[in-house]
């Protein structure tokens, strides 16, 4: 007799879990950001009607298809998630804008942490990077290549966290890039960490604010031991 309660009263909680306790609506959240039309729809057809307390919503695969779909310029990660027994969730999302924007062949594209090339959208205000050198190197199915990938996010990072506010730059080759900035032209190569190398060109156009030192100079030229300054 026992036995047979316990089965019944398994039964009657696998119904629960799998009928009753399920993902009903989900209300998408994000601060200090907007959430690109579709994204909350797409989330909701994913987990509707899974169990409320066996989804790994936080692993889930669905983080890893936003990355790279091609209609959404953020990047779409978990944060956290307050449910309720009724299958009402509040999901709360992080949103990251794209690191930059590529120009090779006359096709423009944008990309974040994964290195899918995704669709230009013309309203994000990103750093530009025209890559002139030989672009067979670049496309690999609609993927960039890997090691390029790294260089251009690397610099587009340490740019970032430097304040160094350029929307073009011209990748002539890995020996010769141009920045375009607002004051001067500057001229680096990937020989040095480009943290260390927009580090040191922080400092520089920091005292040219203080001695005006670029007022006769059109291109600081980086790539030696001491920084160049040329017409």
């Amino acid at each position: 007799m026992k036995i047979v309660r316990f089965i019944f009263f398994f039964l009657i909680l696998l119904v629960l879990f799998r009928f009753v306790f399920v993902v009903k609506k989900i209300n998408c959240l994000i601060e200090d950001a907007f959430l690109e039309s579709g994204v909350c729809e797409r989330i909701n057809d994913h987990f509707k009607n899974k169990s409320l307390f066996f989804t790994d919503f936080e692993n889930d695969p669905i983080w890893d298809e936003l990355l790279v779909e091609q209609q959404y310029g953020q990047i779409y990660q978990y944060q956290k998630i307050s449910k309720s027994l009724f299958g009402a969730i509040n999901l709360s999302l992080l949103a990251k804008s794209p690191d930059y924007r590529l120009i090779f062949n006359q096709n423009r594209y944008i990309l974040n942490q994964n290195n899918k090339l995704k669709n230009d959208q013309a309203r994000l205000d990103l750093p530009s990077i025209e890559f002139m050198g030989d672009t067979t190197l670049l496309e690999e199915h609609g993927y960039l290549n890997e090691t390029y990938h790294q260089k251009f996010i690397s610099l587009s990072q340490a740019m970032h966290q430097y304040q160094i506010n350029s929307q073009r730059i011209i990748w002539q080759s890995d020996q010769e890039i141009h920045i375009f900035l607002e004051e001067i032209e500057v001229i680096l190569d990937d020989e040095k960490d480009f943290v260390y190398q927009m580090e040191r060109l922080a400092l520089i156009l920091q005292q040219n604010k203080s001695e005006n030192i670029f007022v006769e100079k059109k291109i600081l030229d980086m790539r030696f031991n001491l920084p160049v300054l040329r017409e």
